[in-house]
């Protein structure tokens, strides 16, 4: 059987928006490691939410 990895991008104080990711922006070496990470990965679920903004291209920052 196969792992389920949970990930969230949530802060240490358990603050989680979901309409900007504005809070969150990675530096260069945070965004390698997660590419990295996520490289291995073969299957990702996302919610309803997610997707439509990934797909009507709102999910982008600056």
């Amino acid at each position: 059987m196969g792992k389920l990895i949970y990930a969230a991008n949530i802060s240490l104080d358990g603050f989680l928006e979901d309409e900007s990711f504005d809070w969150s922006v990675p530096d260069e070496d945070v965004h390698a490691f997660w590419n990295e990470h996520e490289s291995h990965i073969g299957t990702s679920l996302y919610g309803r939410r997610c997707t439509i903004r990934c797909a009507s291209g709102r999910a982008t920052t600056g």
